[in-house]
């Protein structure tokens, strides 16, 4: 059994997002992992995941900041709320043209861990907010 603390794990998430280190991020999905975004379907499979991933970061170019953790007393358990600073520069499937717009979300994300992995990822934030910043 990995012993690495839950909160490590998610801290390592977000240092190899910030650094586009995507091998070393997607080592830390389990392959079972349950990935929802509040405005879309639930997705199953780290292969579903690092698909996600892959085509948001071709489209936007973000980094976390301001990133506040905390740990349920299972230790398995992980919430973070964060600010992510991005740009759009690709335009993705919501056809809002990407001419390499600045935005800044808050966001709140809800982590489960077991023996090192990420199994599950849920992540909340304002679309509308987004949408507002990038139609600017």
């Amino acid at each position: 059994m990995n012993h690495r603390n839950a909160q490590e794990v998610i801290k390592d998430f977000y240092k190899y997002f910030n650094e586009a280190a995507s091998d070393k991020l997607f080592a830390l999905i389990a392959d079972d992992i349950v990935h929802q975004i509040n405005y879309g379907e639930v997705m199953f499979g780290k292969d579903e995941f690092i698909k996600y991933v892959t085509t948001s970061m071709n489209h936007c170019k973000e980094h976390v900041t301001d990133c506040i953790l905390m740990t349920g007393e299972n230790n398995r358990s992980v919430a973070a709320k964060f600010t992510t600073i991005g740009k759009y520069f690709h335009t993705d499937q919501s056809a809002i043209p990407a001419k390499g717009q600045n935005y800044e979300l808050s966001v709140i994300n809800y982590f489960e861990v077991e023996n090192g992995k990420i199994v599950t990822a849920r992540c909340w934030y304002d679309e509308n907010a987004w949408i507002q910043q990038v139609t600017r």
